[in-house]
């Protein structure tokens, strides 16, 4: 719808409702259950360090390295293209990845603020991310998790610029922290002690934004 396509451009998010159908996500959840029973079977040790569990490329990628087919048949569906191409304004997308987060209540903790550009590495303020919940996520005030973001940050190119772009010991090394996080309470309104996950993203068409504690 238009008012999808403004909030995308405007925002830098938008929410997109009854847009997969259910059966499909529920397969979805079951395949990736069974999936993470059996990899966490065979690859246990160390988890308890992890701040959450993460699988990627799992449409092409599994045990038995042929993908996982309700993950392939969603991400690479004329469903998520057009869609995608339609917010970006663009006739044509290719897939980069999909990747999977599972946060265990209550090991896990919260995600800060970021910015998922900086981890994706190709030269294009053309991409668009689509999180799809698995199951269903009360709201905050009910110790929901979902996902937040800063609107409009995906065009606020002078918050790192001019906040800093330098890591935790102060220095001009870009590879670690966006010390501009530190200025978004006064910046944007929010709180950022909150105890659920954010993203801000300061590259044009990434929004930031963080995953709460137990999404």
């Amino acid at each position: 719808p238009l008012q999808t396509q403004l909030d995308y451009t405007r925002q830098g998010h938008a929410s997109i409702r009854n847009f997969i159908p259910p059966s499909q996500i529920q397969q979805i959840y079951h395949d990736l259950k069974t999936y993470h029973s059996s990899y966490h079977n065979r690859n246990s040790k160390g988890e308890d360090s992890k701040p959450f569990m993460q699988y990627f490329n799992t449409w092409r990628h599994d045990d038995d390295d042929t993908g996982i087919p309700s993950i392939k048949q969603l991400a690479t569906s004329p469903l998520l293209c057009h869609a995608a191409s339609t917010l970006l304004g663009i006739p044509s997308v290719r897939l980069y990845q999909d990747s999977i987060f599972i946060k265990r209540h209550p090991r896990d903790g919260i995600t800060p603020w970021h910015i998922d550009a900086r981890m994706i590495p190709l030269d294009t303020s053309r991409i668009i991310t689509f999180w799809i919940p698995l199951h269903s996520i009360p709201s905050l005030e009910d110790g929901g998790t979902g996902l937040l973001f800063i609107n409009k940050s995906h065009s606020d190119m002078a918050l790192p610029y001019w906040n800093g772009r330098g890591n935790v010991n102060g220095d001009d090394d870009d590879s670690m922290h966006y010390n501009a996080y530190s200025h978004l309470t006064t910046r944007y309104g929010i709180d950022n002690n909150v105890g659920d996950d954010r993203i801000v993203d300061n590259n044009p068409g990434v929004i930031d934004h963080h995953m709460p504690l137990n999404v």
